[in-house]
């Protein structure tokens, strides 16, 4: 903590770099890490969740209206906040970097920079100019990314292209290190840091360790925290093209959901009989 204000440690995206394990690792770890921060995500906090949804629509058409709303809700988020005496505060909603490309019409993350700023701005407005933000995002590299997306927007009815296309009307969306960028620019007196998840493959209580990190969480408390496991996970066949088929062929909705429900079961239990 610094001598002035909470430290808060703000992990604002993106989506498909590990956050859903982050995110069950940082629910898991609140009791113990209780007396050092409090932890909010957008299961566990219904007014983030109310603002990461503003974010997600400011992302579609940044017009005056919106900007309002998403201020609103954030303040309305920021004004529920409440931390014990030394209490730090850490933040993980990747929805806060607006909607993941690909859904809703929404072609890059060139919205997440000025939602940066807006969170930033309630925060500091909320706990005071000595408060020591940190802003994170976990990055990944372009063509994992691009193919992680592609299969998440296909158990979507909408998606109708398959992953070459995708991967081609996108590829500039996934220049995530660019956004990162941006937001530095548009919040120069903040500390902004990216991590890759390749990098965190291998640590031991995996993406969230990124979050840690840039916390300054003492390897002697990491070392009792329980390790969870992977969290939406992809399955063990790719099913993207499949599904994508699927959408294209104008099945009714309910029958489109049973047939994806039961290929992507049958992926997972060859994954469990597998291991």
């Amino acid at each position: 903590m610094t001598d002035h204000g909470p430290l808060i440690v703000l992990h604002a995206g993106f989506h498909k770099t590990g956050t859903s394990t982050l995110q069950r690792a940082l629910q898991s770890h609140r009791a113990d890490l209780a007396s050092r921060f409090a932890i909010a995500t957008r299961m566990t906090d219904k007014a983030l969740a109310e603002a990461a949804d503003a974010a997600r629509a400011f992302s579609e058409r940044r017009g005056q209206m919106r900007r309002g709303a998403l201020v609103t809700r954030l303040f309305n988020w920021v004004g529920g906040l409440e931390l014990l005496p030394g209490q730090g505060l850490l933040v993980s909603c990747e929805d806060l970097a607006g909607h993941m490309p690909g859904h809703k019409g929404v072609k890059t993350y060139a919205a997440t920079p000025e939602i940066a700023r807006m969170t930033a701005d309630a925060l500091m407005a909320r706990f005071g100019a000595g408060t020591d933000l940190r802003i994170l995002f976990t990055t990944r590299e372009i063509e994992d990314w691009l193919r992680s997306v592609h299969w998440q927007l296909a158990k979507h009815p909408e998606l109708t292209v398959f992953a070459d296309r995708f991967g081609r009307d996108y590829a500039k969306a996934g220049d995530l290190d660019r956004v990162v960028a941006d937001v530095r620019a548009e919040l120069p007196d903040l500390r902004v840091e990216s991590v890759r998840l390749e990098s965190l493959v291998d640590r031991r209580l995996g993406p969230v360790e990124a979050l840690y990190d840039l916390a300054d969480l003492p390897d002697s408390i990491r070392a009792t925290l329980r390790k969870v496991a992977v969290q939406n996970q992809a399955p063990l066949y790719d099913l993207s093209g499949a599904f994508v088929a699927l959408n294209r062929a104008r099945i009714p909705r309910e029958v489109l959901k049973r047939l994806k429900l039961a290929l992507q079961a049958s992926a997972e239990l060859d994954r469990d009989l597998g291991d």
